[in-house]
């Protein structure tokens, strides 16, 4: 009896000793690994480094977004046939590899030594992560599906020029592509690099606006233009918005909570905004450099390009809707000078090299006025790297608004 019992402990204390040594040679075979044997849709990526492992899934996975997946409409015997990045499809090759990596890596040290055990032994294939970029799929849906589908239409106000008033359209109910669906159904197909058909389904489709939110927008509209002209503002200068000019700006956005915001169109708007750029933009000057005592100073500051900003523009007519303004200001976008006074020390510009001197004595004062306006575009300049010096351009126009004078000229 003490000869069973000494065997059966002996076996017990061998089979201790050997799933310990077992458990901890898997533990250090996964350090810093995707545990030992687990795949990714049939693909082996155990005891890789994440880096591996996604470098490993690439290879099988990347061409297989040119796979094509059948979409049928079986009402109409309808079919198309896209492909998985036409939809907006892909695999997710960092999310997919993160995931494997957490299996036997969870804060339950028991748990985890069961999961690469069962890792191990293949009980471990797990589906591929999928990203969707729900704009492509919804662009493909809206080139293809349109004649298979009536979609809702929002209540909405249209200009009737035989009335000179905005008239309601009340909402309508309609069918459309169930898009949710579609896209659930792609992922989890993709998951599994399962290419069966897809079954196209069509649902109702439920105006966002109804009749009762586009009656109060149209409340707004009729203020908005009753208090017409109102007017772009920018320093001491104004031009007129007259009400003419805003019905032809008004767009109508639908909005998720079923409002109907009055808002203006940006294409319509910059046209007008591009004729007050004369008035109002500023190109860049460089800052001016020059020596004093071998010593190189800034003789003139830069400034920057100063540019209408048309899309933030636009977007402040929108405040006129809920303010007692009649003025919408002028936003300005700056863009910093290429040569600042910050940036001179990385031109490296460290000598004094030449200068040129001319001596005008007995010369008319009419001709030295006109003398220093044109030396002043060109003292202190400094050009760029590989930038084309050209006369002309730099010296800009000669005319009386630039300051110069009636003066002879040298002919030969």
């Amino acid at each position: 009896m003490k000869s069973w019992q000494s065997k059966t402990l002996i076996v017990l204390i061998g089979l201790f000793i050997a799933t310990s040594v077992f458990l901890l040679g898997l533990e250090l075979l996964n350090v810093n690994k995707v545990a030992w044997g687990i795949k990714v849709v049939g693909v082996n990526i155990g005891g890789q480094s994440p880096q591996q492992a996604q470098n490993t899934l690439a290879a099988e996975l990347t061409s297989l977004n040119e796979n094509k997946i059948k979409l049928v409409f079986e009402k109409e015997n309808i079919s198309w046939q896209p492909s998985l990045a036409e939809l907006g499809v892909s695999f997710d090759l960092e999310q997919t590899v993160n995931s494997a990596y957490q299996i036997g890596r969870g804060k339950n040290i028991l748990a985890g030594l069961w999961q690469q055990i069962l890792a191990f032994f293949g009980r471990y294939n797990l589906e591929a992560a999928v990203a969707l970029e729900n704009g492509i799929l919804l662009a493909y849906a809206q080139d293809n599906f349109s004649n298979i589908e009536d979609p809702a239409q929002s209540a909405t106000l249209v200009y009737n020029e035989n009335t000179a008033d905005f008239d309601i359209l009340g909402e309508s109910r309609g069918i459309a592509i169930d898009k949710e669906k579609l896209a659930n159904d792609l992922a989890k197909q993709t998951a599994r690099l399962n290419f069966d058909d897809l079954d196209i389904v069509l649902k109702e489709d439920i105006p966002l606006v109804k009749k009762e939110q586009a009656e109060k927008t149209y409340d707004q509209v009729k203020i908005l233009l009753s208090n017409a002209p109102y007017y772009f503002g920018h320093q001491d200068k104004n031009w007129p918005i007259d009400k003419e000019m805003l019905i032809d700006w008004l767009v109508f956005k639908e909005m998720a909570d079923g409002q109907l915001l009055i808002s203006f169109s940006q294409d319509e708007v910059e046209p007008f905004l591009i004729t007050l750029a004369p008035e109002i933009n500023e190109p860049y000057v460089n800052a001016r450099l020059g020596f004093e005592d071998a010593k190189m100073i800034v003789l003139e500051e830069s400034r920057p390009t100063k540019e209408i900003d048309i899309a933030k523009t636009t977007d402040q007519l929108s405040s006129l809707v809920l303010s007692d303004s009649i003025e919408v200001p002028v936003i300005i976008k700056q863009t910093p000078a290429p040569i600042t006074k910050e940036s001179l020390e990385e031109l490296g510009i460290v000598e004094f090299v030449a200068q040129g001197v001319s001596n005008f004595r007995g010369s008319s004062y009419n001709r030295t006025t006109n003398i220093k306006i044109g030396v002043s575009k060109f003292n202190s300049l400094i050009l760029e790297p590989n930038q084309e010096f050209m006369f002309n351009e730099l010296l800009g126009e000669v005319t009386a608004a630039d300051g110069y004078l009636p003066e002879m000229v040298i002919k030969e």
